[in-house]
């Protein structure tokens, strides 16, 4: 964003929160306030985020680089102290992809500025919300009860939505390894999201899938069968109607 000027709120040089941070760093707290600055000038041109880059989060070697006349004067600790105190103030915010942001950085700007950071925001809870769909789909196609929350889980998913596959494309996926898998002792142990979203195995996973079946997933005609061996599965209406006569038999 092309943005030359960012607000300075009234009484952030007296803020309370700056207050507090003085009597516990001592004079170091000058440091603090002018890298404080410094993320509010940089954020000003990334509508309210302090990164790298879009895509990139800061890590130690371009914080050393932001903060150089600082790191000159106190050591490499003061950007440990300073995050240190930025989050325990909540001053900055970081979120689970590493991504420093300034909190409140709406309510102090004016809305143009903030409008790219707010659209990510939205974004990334849509990417996450969407994540959450599907391992809680995934339970209830297998019946297992595996954690939404569980962080291995979550960015294998997310890492295939941001792969450019879609919910149909994973619940499809889910249906069929599921359908070949289920009563097989030596594969069914490897219905996990772990494996079926692994980035080697996905796209793979999702081509095995014959166009009928795919069709059928996506239609939400698939029937639920049990063959004469006892096994459960799902076949097409074609499949069924294609079999030996009494060799499926629909359940509920």
């Amino acid at each position: 964003m092309d943005a030359r000027w960012f607000k300075h709120y009234v009484g952030m040089c007296t803020d309370d929160k700056f207050k507090k941070i003085r009597r516990r760093v001592g004079l170091k707290h000058y440091a603090l306030f002018k890298m404080w600055s410094i993320v509010l000038e940089r954020a000003t041109a990334d509508g309210g985020w302090f990164r790298e880059s879009k895509d990139v989060p800061h890590d130690a070697e371009s914080l050393d680089v932001v903060f150089e006349e600082m790191v000159d004067d106190y050591g490499v600790e003061i950007i440990d102290m300073f995050l240190s105190e930025m989050l325990n103030e909540r001053l900055l915010a970081k979120d689970v992809f590493g991504f420093y942001s300034v909190v409140n950085w709406e309510k102090y700007q004016h809305a143009a500025l903030s409008t790219p950071r707010v659209q990510e925001h939205r974004e990334n809870k849509r990417l996450e919300s969407d994540v959450t769909d599907i391992i809680q789909e995934f339970n209830k196609i297998t019946g297992k009860s595996y954690r939404a929350k569980t962080e291995s889980y979550r960015s294998k998913v997310r890492g295939r939505f941001t792969d450019g596959y879609t919910k149909e494309d994973m619940l499809a996926v889910i249906r069929y390894k599921f359908n070949e898998w289920k009563g097989d002792r030596k594969m069914e142990k490897f219905i996990t999201p772990d494996t079926l979203f692994r980035p080697g195995h996905f796209d793979r996973y999702l081509n095995e899938i014959p166009n009928d079946q795919k069709k059928a997933m996506d239609e939400g005609s698939l029937l639920k069968c049990q063959n004469i061996y006892g096994h459960i599965k799902y076949v097409t209406k074609q499949q069924y109607e294609q079999a030996e006569p009494d060799f499926w038999k629909i359940v509920k």
